[in-house]
Order: structure tokens, then sequence, then C-alpha cells
């Protein structure tokens, strides 16, 4: 089947007064347009005028990005006329024309496929003076999850779509952004239905079936050995679920393009599944028949809801970050983590191809200047180059594991300021649990508050209140965190079986934190939010440094597709 030409999206991305960030992969090098137009309830820019274009000679990178044969991603920086701003507490809705196809022109308008609400005719949004609805989530694994009522559970993402749904044009009932907290894939952790599909669409989007340092030709693994093959590399991992971990750049983007929707990846037969097998006597397969018969239950019903995803991301202001799952499980979990598999040639080509996969699905619309354009050009260069080794790909490795502090702020009202916990940790032993962000991530913290305290909307306000996005939960639930650190201290359980995932696994580190919070920045109060532990809960406390008092609120998800903890 050949590939469609619109692979994934459109997904609509930073969004403020100033301009509105649309994001597509298409697996053609053409030419596309964005506009935001001021009645979503008309028929696009045929029937209006736009308010806003995109226009690349006006700030924004010249689109698209070349990752591979058939994989090209946009980023479209819709900005309103020169002085000019996007109307607030307005329905607004957008067009995207893919070379001479409109949104109608590419069938994304009508049927089950539509990315319209009903009573619109073009996918909407609102820019919220006073943010008052918000939703958020993390750790979407396709092939997990539990019964209920009968069937498997839905994806959770698709429910923001069911609450926009009810009421596409009343503003107070729709959430004016989406925060997605980590673990939008899961990398090493890839179910048996969807893993075959992943390697031939990864090779069949790049154009080439690529080699990583230290691993024999990838083709030749069978399917569930790639967490002993990775062993035999001393890639340093030490993911529990490794056996079809994720490891070219195209495999990584293929998995992308199965979640957002778009591409229908498709299925992978038991029958075939079978060949891909070493040999097996009749209890090994058996064993991986139950394996593969409960992940095709859930897989196949994740993949059911995908339009559903589909339309809310094209629908909601949406803002990402990373989680280690990613990446990789325990990804820079303590420092004999970080040094080992930085010191494989393999742990560390793989983190660089889930890194790059990550700017180009994620971070780039978050904040479009937060990445070089000398990083852009390393990844494209080692992605499209095909050679395992030579200036490119050292480069490719070289600037992206020197790349620290993909946290960015988003100036709403309370400002939100989102953090990187993984790229930026300090580690004060070779096991112990990480500070989650070092004195540079932290000073970060107290650079990103003064400069949004100059902009003009918050340097009249005197109290200013403050949202943290933070993957890993800053005020955990106690219960269960004293019982990691029994498991760990009677020596019942490694690390990195444990994985301390809050900021109070390491207490000075959640001290630093807390203090430049009190001290430094001191808003009026500040609302965390959360996700990571796969039990959702919610904290109020009160944290008390040098004479002050700051009121926090820590808002905790469950997973949005997978097995929650009792």
């Amino acid at each position: 089947m050949p590939l469609p030409l619109v692979l994934a999206g459109p997904i609509l991305r930073r969004a403020d007064p100033g301009r509105v960030c649309i994001w597509l992969a298409t697996s053609e090098k053409i030419g596309v347009r964005g506009e935001v137009l001021a009645d979503p309830r008309g028929s696009g820019s045929q029937s209006q005028d736009p308010i806003g274009t995109s226009d690349p000679d006006r700030g924004g990178r010249e689109t698209p990005v070349r990752l591979g044969d058939h994989l090209f991603v946009h980023l479209l920086e819709v900005k309103p006329p020169k002085n000019g701003q996007f109307p607030r507490d307005t329905l607004l809705g957008y067009d995207v024309t893919v070379e001479t196809d409109n949104l109608a022109g590419l069938k994304l308008l009508e049927g089950k496929y539509s990315i319209a609400y009903d009573g619109l005719e073009l996918p909407s949004f609102f820019l919220p003076s006073e943010l008052r609805t918000l939703a958020h989530g993390s750790c979407r694994k396709p092939h997990a999850g539990y019964m209920e009522d009968g069937g498997p559970t839905e994806d959770r993402l698709a429910v923001a779509d069911r609450i926009i749904a009810k009421a596409p044009q009343t503003l107070d009932k729709r959430p004016a952004i989406l925060f997605l907290t980590g673990d939008q894939i899961y990398a090493d952790d890839v179910g048996l239905p969807l893993m075959p599909a992943l390697m031939k669409l990864g090779q069949e989007i790049t154009g080439w079936q690529e080699s990583i340092p230290e691993l024999e030709n990838l083709a030749d693994i069978p399917l569930s050995q790639r967490g002993k093959a990775l062993e035999a590399a001393n890639s340093g991992f030490t993911s529990g679920e490794p056996e079809n971990h994720l490891l070219t750049f195209g495999e990584y983007a293929a998995m992308y393009l199965a979640v957002w929707g778009g591409t229908e990846v498709g299925l992978t037969d038991w029958g075939d599944i079978q060949d891909l097998f070493p040999h097996m006597d009749d209890e090994e397969t058996a064993k991986h028949k139950s394996i593969y018969d409960e992940q095709f239950l859930y897989t196949k019903k994740f993949a059911g809801t995908l339009p559903k995803v589909r339309r809310a991301l094209a629908n909601i202001p949406t803002y990402m970050i990373f989680d280690d799952h990613d990446v990789t499980d325990d990804w820079n979990l303590n420092r004999r983590w970080y040094r080992h598999v930085s010191d494989s040639a393999c742990g560390r080509r793989v983190v660089s191809n889930a890194l790059a996969a990550y700017w180009a699905f994620q971070g780039w619309g978050n904040y479009p200047e937060g990445i070089s354009s000398r990083l852009i050009d390393a990844i494209s260069n080692h992605v499209c180059g095909k050679l395992q080794d030579g200036n490119a790909a050292e480069r490719f490795d070289r600037r992206l594991w020197n790349k620290r502090g993909w946290g960015y702020t988003v100036p709403f009202n309370p400002p939100t300021m989102v953090l990187d916990t993984r790229t930026q940790r300090e580690f004060d032993s070779n096991r112990g649990p990480a500070r989650l962000m070092d004195r540079y991530g932290l000073g970060w913290l107290q650079t990103a508050w003064a400069d949004l305290k100059q902009q003009p909307e918050y340097s009249r306000e005197k109290d200013l209140p403050l949202i943290i996005v933070s993957p890993s939960p800053v005020y955990g639930f106690e219960p269960v965190e004293f019982m990691q650190k029994f498991l760990v201290r009677f020596s019942i359980k490694r690390p990195a079986e444990v994985d301390f995932k809050s900021w109070i696994g390491n207490r000075e580190g959640f001290g630093a934190l807390m203090h430049v919070l009190t001290s430094r920045i001191d808003p009026s109060w500040c609302l965390f939010l959360s996700g990571d532990v796969h039990y959702s809960f919610t904290n109020r406390a009160e944290f008390v440094s040098n004479g002050k008092t700051l009121k926090v609120w820590q808002a905790t998800s469950s997973p949005l597709h997978g097995k929650g903890v009792a």
C-alpha cells in the first residue's frame, strides 16, 4: 500500500497571540501553507480572508526538513499582519494547504477521518486571556491496558476529543491547551503485533536499513531477541522489557506515526509473526501466542481510536516533554547508567536516534527557537546520509548528547514552565537517585522567570502564580516512595528495578528546587502537573524557606493507555 501524502497531523502546537504553530509530516517534499481564519464555521480561505498566514521569510525556518526519502516534517508558523495579534477568547479556525489541496481537498474534513467538529467547517482553537481549562496526561503504550465493561479500555487521549465534541463552540467547555508530560511513546517496550510493521515502515520512510554500531545486521536479529543483542553489544540499557526495543531513527519515527494517527501502520497476524521468531518448542510457542493475543486485543482497540486522537491534537494547542520511555527505560537514572551508555557506541547511537525523533515529532513545536540550525542540520545530514560512521554520524551523536535543557516556557495567564528532568540531572553517587535538575537547570528557571516578568502582560502583576509541568511528580505519594526506599535499602531490589521517579527521591535536589521557587521566584502559588508513576493522586502542601511560605498543589495523572498501579 502506498504511503499517504500526509503521514501525520496537522497537530496544533505552540499558539499565542503572536503566532500559531501547525506541525505535520508528509511523504513527499512539497509546499505547505497555513492560514488562521476568524470563523471556523466558514469553508476555509476560499470564502473568507485569513487573519494570519505562514511565511518563512518573516522569521520562521524554511520547511520542510528532510529526514528520509519519504519523511519530511513541517512546522508552519502562522503570524498575524505586522504589529498585529490574534484575538483572545474567540473561537478561531485554521486551514492547511498541501501543494494545491487544502484540508477539504485532502479529504480531512469529511467522514470518519474528519478533523473538524460538528457545526464547524474547519479545525478550531482559542487563545485564553486567562487559563481556566486544560488537559494533561502521560504514558501511552499501545499494547497495554486492562479490561473494563467486557472489553479493553480505550486510549484516554481520545477522551479529550469526546469532551470537545460535546460543545465545540463553547469555550469554557473545551480545554484551552493540552500538556503531554512524558512517555508519549514506549521505545523500549513494543508489542509483538506492532513491531514488524514499525520495522518495515521505518525502512520505507527513511529509504534504508540503518545499522547500529556494535550490533549485527538488524534484519538478522529474530523477533523478541533485541534485548539479548543489546546486552551482547554492552549497550548499558536496563529496560525490563527490551525484547523489541526500537533502535533506528526510522523505527522511532514510525512509532510516532503509529501513535499520532494519519498512517495506518497495521498489525501483523500471528501466522506471519511465527516466521520471525527463532526456533521455538511447543511450550515457547504457546507462551508467545498468549502474549501476542493479549497485546493484539489492546493494540487493536488503541488503533481504533486514532482518528479521535488525531482530531483532538488538531484542535487543542499541544505542548510536550519527554520522559524516559520516549528514549529508553531508566534513561539517565543515575551516574552509573549514564556513564555506561555514553561509553557504548551502540547505546550512544540509539539515544541519539531517540532524541532526533523527539525533536522532529515533539520538541520542535514546543518552542521553535529552542533548537539551533546547526543541530537540525546535523540531524538531517546524518539520517539522510545513510552511513553508520563518518563525520556526519559523529556530529549527530555529539550534538544530541551535548544538547542540555529541552525545557521551555509558555506565556499563559498564569505562565507555565515545562521542565526537562532527564538531560540536566546531577549525580551525587554512582547508584543513588539523581537530582532531577542541576544548578544550570535551576539557573534556567530563574532566568526564564525573570524574562517572563518583563513581558507587558506580567510586568504589572504583583502576585503572579505559576504552573510547572514536571514529568516526575514534585510532591510524590509517600506510601509508595517509602516502599521503594525500603526495597533498595535492604537489597531486595536494585535501583534500576525501582526507578525513584519523584523529586523527593533525592532530598537535596528537591530542597534546591523548592528553595529556588520559594526564595528566588516567589510565585503567589504553584501548581505542579505530572505523570510517569502510573497512578493518579493530588497533593496540597505548604513549603517554608527563609521565612517565606509557598502554597503548592500537585496533580498527577494515571496513564493515558496502560496498566495503572493498584
